[in-house]
């Protein structure tokens, strides 16, 4: 059974992206067609009558799966007020991983703790261990919360900025002070940074007004370590999850987007760090600018990585050392050390 046979149905979509519903006042025949086609191991159910075509779930983008089950979630539960890391999510600010939890709001002081939205069927012969499994579901009694902040409404988007429902989440300024009072360093940085650089007012206002509202004492001094420390001046998770490894390895902090211009020339190049003491510079590499999927025809690919390269031979000329890292190197911090020692980066004093 083609499952994109029901997507055509109007009795089962959602207008949800691919995310398919089953009601009680679904007509029977349709009914037994669903429960087929997820015996099959066509569709995924995600909660209770909801469902989502394997092929749209496993060609869809880590992120975007995260969304989708949210989604599916907000149609089973429409009170449901997501908290944490997974409101930052869907307020859009970026994380240094992709979530494998739904935080929502607990309704009692005695939530049932996790559990797993995927209810996949185990068809003989199916493929279902390849399949990427859902986030599970976790309720969170009594949050922490800014005070005189409410929840608010916000549109469900996928990467590419596909709507796929709405939720409730918790305010930005609740999700502020969840991320910098709640999380580890490393975790909470590249959204605060983010936030940070669209709303520099409103988050010092938070950082001032909350600085007291955790109820413990290491609460509060991740609050005022993480508010401290959040720039907007860091453009990527990456780049922001570097400044928390430099600053743990014991590095002298750098310099962001620093800009160099040769002597008599018109060009000018940006470097993600810079450390003035030594003259060296740092870049994180994503490498998703060599990606073919980047560029408009392979000729575009290979005029980019040109003018990489040629960048590279200026900066190069002009800095006593650059070091480079990728996200290989952050997830083994002890790379990343040896490439800037190799390059001269100070250490702190002390």
């Amino acid at each position: 059974m083609d499952p994109a046979d029901l997507l055509e149905d109007p009795a089962l979509r959602t207008g949800r992206g691919p995310l398919l519903r089953v009601t009680a006042r679904t007509a029977s025949a349709m009914r037994r067609r669903v429960a087929r086609a997820w015996e099959a191991g066509d569709l995924l159910r995600l909660v209770r009558g909801v469902y989502c075509p394997v092929s749209d779930w496993c060609a869809a983008a880590p992120w975007d799966r995260f969304t989708l089950a949210a989604s599916a979630v907000v149609l089973a539960r429409p009170d449901a007020v997501f908290t944490g890391p997974t409101a930052a999510h869907l307020h859009g600010l970026p994380l240094v991983e992709t979530l494998r939890t739904l935080h929502v709001r607990a309704t009692t002081p005695h939530p049932h703790g996790r559990s797993g939205l995927v209810r996949q069927a185990l068809a003989p012969g199916s493929a279902v261990a390849l399949i990427p499994a859902p986030p599970t579901l976790s309720p969170v009694w009594s949050p922490l919360s800014a005070p005189g902040h409410e929840p608010g409404e916000v549109l469900l988007r996928t990467a590419r900025g596909d709507v796929v429902g709405t939720a409730w989440v918790e305010p930005l300024a609740t999700v502020h002070l969840q991320l910098a009072a709640g999380l580890p360093r490393r975790a909470s940085v590249a959204p605060l940074d983010r936030l940070l650089r669209h709303r520099p007012r409103e988050c010092a206002a938070w950082a001032r007004a909350h600085a007291e509202v955790p109820a413990s004492r290491a609460a509060r001094e991740r609050f005022a370590w993480a508010c401290a420390f959040a720039d907007g001046a860091s453009e990527s998770p990456g780049e922001s999850l570097s400044r928390v490894l430099i600053d743990e390895l014991g590095f002298v902090p750098p310099g962001l987007q620093h800009r160099l211009r040769a002597p008599g020339g018109a060009q000018e190049d940006r470097l993600d760090f810079w450390w003035p003491q030594v003259g060296v510079g740092g870049e994180f590499d994503g490498i998703t600018k060599y990606d073919v999927g980047l560029h408009a025809s392979e000729a575009d690919r290979r005029r980019a990585i040109r003018a990489e390269k040629e960048r590279e031979v200026r900066l190069r000329r002009r800095l006593s050392g650059l070091a480079r890292w990728t996200w290989e190197d952050l997830r083994s911090p002890a790379r990343l050390e040896a490439e800037l020692v190799r390059h001269g980066v100070p250490r702190r004093r002390g």
